[in-house]
């Protein structure tokens, strides 16, 4: 059966090079934008905490109006939670920073691990339970745009998305090259496999005419051969 020396184009193996360019380049560039997110989002959580350490350590839930001067002086919006759920003593700007959702899934996946506070919805939020069953809750509303990957997703896609079809053009013309040499080789090949019964004929009858002293029979072992060849076909 003849071998088609037609250079094959890579398709499977462009698409693999695409795909997997893409996963891996997206879970770093996803990676740069978590830590880049939790740095951001740290300058304000850290302090927060700590003023939430402190607090809990002064305030004394039995005395609302001792309660309210601990935690407005905190300087941030802060809470003071009953046992039961209700809200005794707030302080600090209220807003709507008391209104603020959970964070998104990329933003809590980069905050996973943080001790001391929590990311929400555009701000960080530090509670502390005291011994007595209450709760404090101190909240910092962030920037606008801030524990968000924001603007910065689309032109990281589109980053992700050149540099992986740049590897799959990359991996696509390595392809072509080497299918375009093993075609090269094979037809090489052929045309020497082609050019072997003339060879093997007319040194078949050098040869013989050497063997034998009668030079009648010289060619007697390549008729033989081809007789052969027939009798097999």
């Amino acid at each position: 059966m003849p071998h088609d020396a037609r250079s094959r184009r890579p398709w499977r193996a462009t698409i693999a090079v695409i795909a997997g360019a893409a996963v891996v380049l997206g879970l770093v560039a996803l990676l740069a934008l978590g830590l880049d997110l939790r740095r951001e989002v740290e300058r304000s959580g850290e302090p927060l905490a700590a003023a939430a350490d402190r607090a809990a350590a002064q305030v004394n839930p039995a005395r609302p109006a001792q309660a309210g001067g601990v935690l407005r002086d905190t300087g941030y919006s802060a809470r003071l939670i009953g046992p039961g759920g209700r809200v005794r003593v707030q302080t600090g700007p209220a807003g709507d920073v008391w209104s603020r959702g959970d964070a998104g899934t990329a933003a809590a996946i980069a905050t996973t691990g943080v001790t001391g506070w929590t990311l929400r919805d555009g701000a960080v939020e530090a509670t502390r339970e005291l011994p007595s069953g209450a709760t404090i809750v101190l909240r910092d509303r962030l920037a606008p745009g801030a524990g968000t990957i924001g603007s910065a997703g689309p032109p990281v896609a589109a980053a992700v998305a050149i540099l992986a079809l740049l590897a799959g053009a990359l991996a696509w013309a390595l392809g072509v090259r080497r299918e375009r040499r093993l075609a090269r080789l094979t037809a090489a090949a052929q045309a020497l496999g082609g050019a072997s019964p003339a060879i093997v004929i007319s040194l078949g009858g050098i040869v013989g005419s050497q063997l034998v002293a009668n030079q009648a029979f010289a060619t007697v072992p390549v008729s033989l051969m081809q007789l052969l060849s027939l009798i097999h076909i």
